[in-house]
């Protein structure tokens, strides 16, 4: 009887081990999953249409979305267009939209996943507060641009899709609310960054998902870590705009991820 209870102790354990090394490769394999997920490189979805109550602000849908790492962009902003080697312009850059309308209904926005998205990103849509009505799309048509030929001197152009993203830490005046200095980087078409959690997602770290917002961080400095995006628009001259915003004192380039 003793060794009939021992085999069985001994069964129980091995099953015990064996659930728990399945938990464990499941999780793990979740981690890496979400970050592949993560920047919609699995996902055909590449924009959303997020219908806001009337009741939310545009700077409440702004720090909303960017919390849950989408960035809010023009539908249709792709302003140019290669000849050859030449970089032309179909339209003329424009800001996602204006800072004037801080207070205003957020109404309908436009967004895009970055790769601080989580791996679910579309089904998470529904639960950002705010949000009435989701639409997705797999591919978005724009009609032509207005204007053709070399980018005129004083007008500024999209940034071109051979170049890399880049990314820079941006100061803001020490009076400058967390909200108003997210509203102006977002304005530009700039994403929140994470140059060390993206530099892990590039070597497969396991990572959980955390939220994008750089709430804690501007706290204590008083600066957003961005990062330009063509996709979503970023003007060839950013880092010019930044310096006219007038509560920007200082943008530096790159935001060093020394620190991971």
């Amino acid at each position: 009887m003793r060794t009939a209870h021992t085999a069985i102790a001994r069964s129980k354990r091995l099953i015990a081990s064996l659930i728990t090394m399945a938990l464990v490769v499941v999780l793990v394999g979740g981690y890496f999953a979400a970050r592949e997920l993560g920047v919609g490189t699995s996902s055909r979805i590449i924009l959303a249409d997020l219908i806001f109550s009337p009741t939310t602000t545009l700077t409440a849908a702004v720090h909303e979305v960017t919390d849950a790492g989408l960035q809010p962009v023009l539908s249709c902003h792709i302003d140019g267009y290669y000849e050859g080697q030449t970089w032309l312009l179909h339209n003329p850059w424009e800001p996602v939209f204006s800072v004037n309308d801080a207070a205003k209904p957020a109404g309908v926005m436009s967004v895009q996943p970055t790769p601080l998205a989580p791996a679910n990103w579309t089904s998470q849509l529904h639960t950002l507060k705010g949000v009435t009505s989701v639409s997705t799309y797999e591919t978005v048509s724009c009609p032509p641009g207005s204007r053709t030929g070399p980018v005129p001197p004083g007008v500024y152009a999209a940034i071109s899709p051979q170049g890399n993203d880049e990314t820079a830490r941006v100061t803001f005046a020490a009076p400058t609310p967390y909200d108003a200095a997210l509203l102006a980087i977002s304005a530009q078409a700039l994403r929140l960054a994470n140059p060390c959690r993206e530099a892990r997602w590039q070597t497969r770290t396991p990572l959980f998902w955390t939220s994008a917002g750089q709430e804690t961080t501007y706290a204590a400095t008083h600066q957003l870590t961005v990062a330009t995006d063509y996709l979503a628009g970023s003007s060839s001259h950013w880092v010019e705009l930044l310096y006219a915003l007038p509560d920007v004192t200082q943008v530096t380039q790159p935001a060093s991820s020394a620190v991971c």
